[in-house]
């Protein structure tokens, strides 16, 4: 808050120069293409034997971190499953390089991974 009042005309500058970054980062298709993100979360079921009971609801491509340039795509299961300890699992993330980690959560909502 006290950098818009001292230099505004610097916060403009940032914000116009984070804009361009942004967009120019989204630009770029991902590393690992969207059908294949999907076959290997398929996979994961078909491994369980979860094929015929649970299905792939929502894929959605989302950054790592608010600041970096890696992203991952985040896959939605039909249904919650049971995991360890009162958790649960809601889906899976797939990384650029195609390594598939399970999504958990606790009751509470904090995501495991």
């Amino acid at each position: 808050m006290i950098l818009f009042r001292a230099a505004p005309s610097v916060c403009a500058v940032l914000l116009i120069l984070l804009n361009v970054e942004v967009s120019a980062w989204s630009a770029e298709p991902p590393a690992l293409p969207l059908l294949r993100a999907i076959e290997l979360a398929q996979e994961q079921l078909d491994n369980r034997g979860l094929e015929k009971t649970v299905f792939i609801e929502s894929v959605v491509l989302e950054k790592d971190a608010a600041i970096g340039h890696s992203r991952h795509w985040t896959i939605r299961w039909s249904q919650t499953l049971p995991a360890s300890a009162g958790r649960i699992e809601i889906g899976a993330e797939v990384d650029m390089q195609g390594h598939v980690v399970r999504l958990v959560k606790h009751s509470g909502g904090v995501f495991l991974k």
